[in-house]
C-alpha cells in the first residue's frame, strides 16, 4: 500500500518529440521510422512522416513548432510587454 496523499504523488510520463513537427508523442503513439543508414526518427502521425519523406521544410509548414518559433507565434509574455522608446531629455528653463 502507498501511504502518500494523491497530491504528493506525481506520475511521470516519458514523452518523445516528433522529428518533423516538434510535437510531443505519448507512449503507445507515433510511428517509428528507420532509414537505410540506421538513423531512426519518431513521428507523431502519418502526415508528419509523409512530409518528412517528401523533404518539405518544417520551417515553411504553418502547424509545426519550428514555424511557430521562427515566426514568434504563441509567445504571450513577449507580446504583452511593450518596448520602451528612448525619449529626448527635456530641459527646464531657468
Amino acid at each position: 500500500f502507498c501511504w502518500l496523499a494523491s497530491s504528493q504523488q506525481q506520475m511521470v510520463v516519458k514523452t518523445d518529440v516528433c522529428a518533423y513537427s516538434g510535437l510531443r508523442i505519448y507512449p503507445g503513439h507515433g510511428i517509428f521510422y528507420v532509414r537505410a543508414d540506421q538513423k531512426s526518427f519518431k513521428f507523431i502521425n502519418r502526415k508528419s512522416k509523409s512530409q518528412f519523406l517528401q523533404r518539405l521544410n518544417p520551417r515553411k509548414i504553418a502547424w509545426t513548432q519550428l514555424y511557430r518559433r521562427m515566426h514568434k507565434k504563441g509567445t504571450m509574455e513577449e507580446s504583452t510587454r511593450k518596448k520602451a522608446r528612448a525619449r529626448p531629455a527635456r530641459f527646464s528653463p531657468r
